[in-house]
């Protein structure tokens, strides 16, 4: 799953339903909005329905601070390749536009994509990153982006943000700042160096940054507080496995690391997200064969406690 917070004080959240056991059953992306009040919006959710072919899988989303919604997800071709779209909605679930390509060329391996709103002194829009394997040589990956206009149209070509010839995955993007051109994409590097990509949004010059030591990191989300970049990311060390929450100062390369939980924990997606002084990680759990469940923690963002 994946959840943003509307300007009128609800959440969008947003998931992917594998159904191709049932008959007639399909991969779906489907969404709901919830009231400040904690109440759904609506009776029932809403299937993301574009005028692209294809299956719609591996949801994401994003809110801007006007009461709307961008989901981004991926679309299947029938010989199994994948590509990028982006649609738009508007608080009651209703979408604005018919969706778009992210990706210009044919679909390929573009996967696991993610999206943000930006905004500063000049513009505003969305940018999207993905992950695309296409590229040679077959086993690498490397991470694309392209910014959006506020009304969920592209606004730019598509970018590599990471180099080519390495396996950079499953990318995380958020504004470095409020009112700030720079975007913060996070990513994992041969799934272990937690690489971050710093993307300026009128050039699209990019900046990386290795943070940490060669450990087996997995799935790794970042969010900008102050000089600090707080990450959470999933270690895997022998046969133990953790989550953790890291600060690392921008300034001085320095980090520090803090345990959040060991023991069964599958590389899912994580996420993070800084309120006025505090932070809070999501991750899972693995409760046993079949069941898992989602752990939320909350930090101070002045000490990671």
């Amino acid at each position: 799953p994946a959840i943003c917070a509307l300007s009128n004080g609800g959440v969008a959240v947003v998931w992917s339903v594998d159904a191709q056991s049932e008959p007639d059953g399909t991969l779906q992306i489907r969404h709901r909005v919830i009231g400040a009040d904690g109440q759904p919006m609506t009776d029932s959710d809403a299937i993301v329905e574009t005028d692209m072919p294809g299956k719609h899988w591996l949801g994401s989303v994003a809110c801007d601070d006007a009461g709307h919604y961008l989901i981004v997800g991926v679309r299947t071709q029938s010989n199994d390749s994948f590509g990028v779209f982006a649609q738009l909605y508007q608080g009651d679930q209703r979408a604005l536009n018919e969706g778009y390509a992210i990706n210009d060329d044919e679909p390929g391996n573009q996967a696991y994509p993610v999206a943000s709103f930006y905004k500063n002194r000049d513009r505003e829009g969305w940018v999207v990153a993905y992950e695309d394997s296409q590229i040679e040589p077959a086993e690498s990956k490397t991470i694309f982006a392209r910014f959006l206009d506020a009304s969920g149209s592209p606004s730019s070509e598509k970018f590599q943000v990471s180099a080519s010839g390495v396996k950079v995955s499953h990318p995380h993007v958020t504004p470095r700042n409020r009112d700030s051109s720079e975007i913060l994409i996070s990513a994992t590097l041969n799934n272990d160096t937690i690489a971050l990509f710093y993307i300026d949004a009128e050039t699209e010059e990019v900046q990386t940054r290795l943070v940490t030591d060669r450990n087996a990191n997995y799935q790794v989300s970042a969010v900008a507080f102050g000089d600090d970049e707080w990450m959470t990311f999933i270690r895997r060390v022998g046969d133990t496995t953790q989550a953790l929450i890291s600060r690392f100062n921008v300034a001085t390369g320095d980090q520090e690391l803090h345990s959040i939980l060991e023991g069964s924990i599958p590389p899912y997606q994580t996420a993070i997200a800084a309120g006025v002084d505090h932070l809070t990680t999501v991750f899972t759990e693995r409760l046993d064969t079949h069941s898992f469940s989602l752990r939320v923690h909350r930090f101070e963002a002045t000490t990671g406690e």
